[in-house]
């Protein structure tokens, strides 16, 4: 009887020590996160011109085949209703994407599977505003 005391005891310190840490999970970069392909869920646009007087919002639907990809070496290839275009992109801090072709956009969400950008322009009295909605 003391033998399987000592070898239990022998056991139990046994595994306690084999015991791996579990391996802490490392946190994904913003850029991380962005460089993917995004599906476009849809874009919104918005023009105002009190000038003429022009108010509109248009907003287009993405398709199966329009997206945004993003790739590790710093370029962004996009397909949007049939038209294609691939150009430089970069952060800035971790809250706006430089967008060679489409100026600078915002990042207002970004999460595992959900990327939402924002851009405004504005000249005197007129501005437009663009919102991409992206999902992987």
């Amino acid at each position: 009887m003391k033998r399987v005391i000592i070898l239990l005891g022998f056991l139990s310190v046994l595994s306690v020590f084999s015991c791996k840490k579990d391996d802490k999970v490392k946190e994904k970069t913003t850029l991380e996160k962005v460089q993917a392909k995004w599906g476009i869920e849809n874009i919104t646009i918005h023009f105002v011109d009190p000038s003429q007087p022009i108010d509109t919002t248009v907003v287009f639907p993405g398709t199966a085949s329009d997206y945004f990809e993003f790739k590790t070496d710093g370029k962004a290839y996009s397909m949007i209703d049939g038209e294609s275009d691939i150009s430089s992109y970069g952060l800035s801090g971790d809250s706006s994407i430089i967008h060679e072709n489409f100026g600078t956009y915002k990042i207002v969400q970004l999460t595992d599977n959900v990327l939402k950008l924002y851009q405004r322009e504005q000249q005197n009295d007129a501005f437009f505003e663009e919102t991409l909605n992206l999902k992987k």
